[in-house]
């Protein structure tokens, strides 16, 4: 119920922003998230389908490894097209008013597979800064920063490994 409302929360902010943006004309780059959709939808996306996949500690690394290779795949698929798809479909097209409107906002929409996984790495890194240590005689406060301060080294050395070797 909690999730209902705070996702509720989100669409109805989402809206608000969409209708004050078209009411004051503000320009809006429509390459961002697409016509229509916003980052309030896209957060709305992303806590309904983690509050239903409800996943253990344990299962939320492999969930977001899952996810990031199937979206890579996805993009880099010439059975799907998925990357040409978002980068170069007419905005106008499809057969009926859901394919339009997709296309219309493919940006935001097929965004969400990654902000869902990085939502699930979120989580991970949460429960692993909230562990009590038994290995360090010292506060808790001193504990979940030292922790997050060694997940953080640990993310930006992969990181930079993915860069250096990448294309």
């Amino acid at each position: 119920m909690q999730v209902l409302l705070a996702s509720s929360v989100m669409l109805v902010i989402g809206f608000v922003r969409m209708a004050s943006v078209s009411a004051l004309e503000y320009q809006v780059h429509a390459s961002e998230y697409g016509v229509h959709w916003n980052f309030f939808f896209t957060l709305c996306i992303v806590g309904l389908v983690m509050s239903l996949c409800a996943l253990t500690e344990y299962g939320l690394l492999p969930a977001a490894s899952v996810l990031l290779v199937l979206y890579e795949c996805l993009l880099g698929s010439t059975l799907t097209n998925l990357q040409d798809v978002i980068l170069m479909a007419p905005r106008d097209f499809g057969r009926n008013a859901i394919e339009r409107l997709f296309y219309a906002n493919r940006e935001g929409i097929c965004s969400c597979l990654g902000y869902v996984s990085i939502g699930f790495i979120g989580q991970q890194l949460g429960v692993i800064v909230r562990r009590r240590s038994k290995l360090f005689p010292v506060s808790s406060e001193a504990v979940y920063g030292l922790t997050l301060l060694m997940a953080t080294a640990v993310a930006w050395l992969i990181l930079s490994i993915l860069v250096s070797t990448g294309p």
